[in-house]
């Protein structure tokens, strides 16, 4: 509230900034081969364990605008404290994963960020004509909104609001990065059903 007393006496722009909403805390990846992804991040980059958690099924996912069918492979890892969602779409409809393959694109689908509120991050999106083309709900779990800012920075930006138990099942995942030997690198992951 200070800041923005003083920012409105100086006759600044007092709106909300990206920067507000807290860091970058994931780098979110859709590639066409999930399996050598995820090899190239351990065998090559050293990165790892990953934490593969398969049929990802959210009953609650709208893409772009429309209620859909969910199941995804998601496998999870940290670099330092930047955590790598890799995702593989199991379902041959229309989203903003399959999209992004369909398309040709490649790199960094997705920045994520974790919010208190879900809600202001929509309205700050929408005011900076940012238009939400996916959102993901499971109650008592996780709430997300993937905002498309356009062309310019050439992804996707994830505001992600999660339960305490959510949390610290992926601080588990970053501490087993902190002490990873190269073995075990890949891992089962929990159902997200079943930490909340």
């Amino acid at each position: 509230m200070m800041r923005e007393r003083k920012a409105r006496a100086a006759g600044a722009d007092v709106r909300e900034r990206l920067a507000d909403f807290g860091p970058v805390v994931q780098l979110g990846y859709v590639p066409r081969d999930l399996d050598a992804e995820i090899n190239f991040w351990l065998q090559t980059m050293r990165v790892g364990p990953f934490f593969r958690l398969e049929h990802v099924r959210v009953s609650q996912t709208f893409a772009f605008g429309q209620l859909i069918e969910s199941d995804l492979t998601i496998a999870f890892a940290y670099w330092n404290d930047t955590q790598l969602e890799l995702i593989r779409q199991n379902t041959t409809g229309p989203s903003i994963y399959s999209n992004w393959i369909k398309n040709g694109n490649s790199g960094v689908h997705h920045l994520g960020i974790n919010v208190e509120d879900v809600e202001s991050a929509r309205a700050f999106a929408l005011e900076a004509h940012g238009k939400v083309v996916h959102e993901a709900s499971m109650p008592g779990i996780a709430h997300a909104i993937l905002v498309d800012f356009g062309p310019q920075p050439g992804h996707l930006i994830e505001f992600a609001h999660l339960s305490p138990a959510y949390r610290g099942l992926f601080e588990s995942v970053r501490q087993a990065a902190m002490t990873w030997d190269g073995t075990d690198p890949v891992r089962p992951l929990p159902q997200l059903d079943s930490i909340a």
